[in-house]
């Protein structure tokens, strides 16, 4: 898996003779065989990243030099130290190069020859990837688990779970908003997460008192575009609101399960009778169909006009509060999937180092609690790549 041989930079390598298969498990003869670290049978993060395939990850890493044929330290395993650094959750840069510089056999597992100095590493990060290049892998990441997991029959992205988490710094940095609800000064990362495996499929990090509602929207469709099939969306009340009905239910097909608050009632102007009245008054469109289902109806009036996505999302919103009076325990029952994603963050802080970070740029915030997550994802994706279908998020036996 020479990275550098494909990009004209010495002789070819011996991986540029050999299949994807062939490659892999020549890989495998190398390294040793996979083991799956849990706490009682730990593995080492360089040991356990040796296992991951990265060549489509460094591939676009290398597209981020405009002269790949200067380049001294090779993109790839400097990829590999950003998801060692993410898998450790160490809250300063710092801390993954001292690894480096005092454990030599860390770096070669890793694929590199020799230590790079700190600001090579910290370059790599804050600018060669940066805020955007960090995105571009998590994002990149997510499509493969989802190619990986969907190739093996894992159900991953059909149920996810919405939510918001504080990530608090110091009280005195001004550059950050104080939350009366959550007592901290700090910003907001607002998470989509499988509900069942526990793996991150969006994130984006935003000042503390942004609202979590306008945010789920956006979230599921960078979520829908990477592969996920969004089944069923389990959010809490503060994602009630007409327009997200009208997202997950009609615009992505899904089924909304969120508490409603006890002032929730029927919306009159989200019947049926009345969205057909309105349907009807489009008879000079050419798109009318006359004596169509209720369901392109809804479809035709949600994609016409602006006004009228409010209205469909009233009627997604009524036939949702109609299945809670008819079978409160049932929707209990789904609702309370959401507790998974608060024990998935409840994880996230106690193993990989989400909890109060220094007073820092909101910029510097994000890429560090992205790169976290990145770390996750390769977690994930070096297991489902090497067969292993359980535990696919944990990171405690990885040290």
């Amino acid at each position: 898996m020479d990275s550098t041989s494909e990009h004209g930079r010495g002789l070819p390598s011996i991986w540029d003779f050999l299949s994807q298969d062939e490659e892999r498990q020549g890989v495998a003869n190398v390294v040793g065989m996979f083991r799956d670290p849990d706490p009682e049978h730990p593995v080492d993060a360089g040991e356990f990243l040796s296992h991951l395939d990265t060549m489509d990850l460094a591939a676009r890493v290398w597209r981020r030099y405009r002269r790949p044929q200067q380049v001294r330290w090779d993109p790839e395993a400097m990829l590999r130290v950003v998801l060692y650094f993410g898998i450790m959750g160490y809250h300063h840069l710092t801390r993954v190069w001292r690894d480096l510089a005092l454990r030599p056999e860390l770096a070669h597992t890793l694929g590199l020859d020799d230590v790079p100095p700190y600001k090579t590493l910290w370059h790599f990060v804050t600018v060669r990837l940066g805020l955007d290049g960090v995105h571009e892998l998590f994002s990149r990441l997510v499509e493969l688990v989802m190619s990986e997991g969907q190739a093996r029959g894992l159900p991953i992205g059909e149920t996810v779970s919405v939510d918001a988490m504080p990530i608090e710094t110091g009280p005195r940095d001004k550059r950050a908003q104080y939350n009366p609800y959550y007592k901290v000064r700090g910003y907001k990362a607002h998470n989509v997460v499988d509900t069942v495996y526990g793996i991150p499929l969006d994130v984006k990090v935003t000042q503390l008192n942004v609202g979590e509602s306008p945010e789920l929207p956006s979230a599921l469709r960078r979520a829908k575009a990477r592969g996920c099939p969004l089944k069923d969306v389990v959010a809490d009340t503060g994602y009630d609101s007409f327009e997200n009905f009208g997202v997950v239910c009609q615009e992505l097909g899904a089924r909304f399960w969120m508490r409603f608050p006890k002032t929730a009632v029927v919306d009159p102007d989200g019947e049926a009778e009345r969205l057909s009245m309105l349907y009807e008054r489009c008879w000079k469109d050419d798109a009318y169909e006359p004596r169509a289902p209720l369901e392109r109806r809804l479809a035709f009036m949600y994609g016409r006009k602006r006004r009228w996505r409010e209205d469909v999302g009233r009627y997604h919103r009524n036939e949702a509060f109609r299945l809670v009076l008819s079978d409160p325990q049932r929707w209990e029952r789904e609702y309370h999937r959401r507790s998974f994603i608060e024990n998935n963050q409840g994880y996230w802080k106690q193993h990989i180092g989400m909890t109060k970070v220094e007073g820092r740029p909101m910029h510097h915030v994000e890429l560090r609690y992205v790169i976290r997550l990145v770390g996750v994802l390769a977690s994930v994706l070096t297991r489902l790549q090497n067969g292993v279908v359980s535990g696919l998020s944990e990171t405690v036996g990885i040290q």
